[in-house]
């Protein structure tokens, strides 16, 4: 999760891409991606529940907020849950819920 925040906030949009499951990356558009994460000021990262995800784990979810301020000036929170799997090693996010 936190990687994925740097990703967004350095709008390293192919690691995004990589990190994505392959069956979800189909529905993210990395131009709009990029776009939000070029115009937008990260700020900070707050991890605030996890379960599972542990290095024994397939699946694992992390709810955070990801804080930061948009291209107006404007502060905002993104709070999600995420899903993450575990494929030959490599942690993939699934999806989210925006909570």
């Amino acid at each position: 999760m936190r990687s994925r925040y740097s990703a967004y906030a350095a709008a390293a949009v192919e690691y995004l891409f990589k990190t994505t499951h392959p069956s979800t990356r189909k529905f993210y558009e990395p131009e709009a991606i990029e776009r939000w994460a070029k115009t937008s000021r990260w700020q900070k990262l707050e991890i605030v529940a996890t379960d599972k995800g542990a290095f024994a784990d397939k699946t694992g979810t992390v709810e955070f907020k990801a804080h930061y301020t948009d291209a107006e000036g404007i502060s905002h929170v993104h709070h999600e849950k995420s899903n993450f799997r575990k494929e030959l090693g490599k942690w993939f996010f699934v999806d989210g819920r925006i909570l």
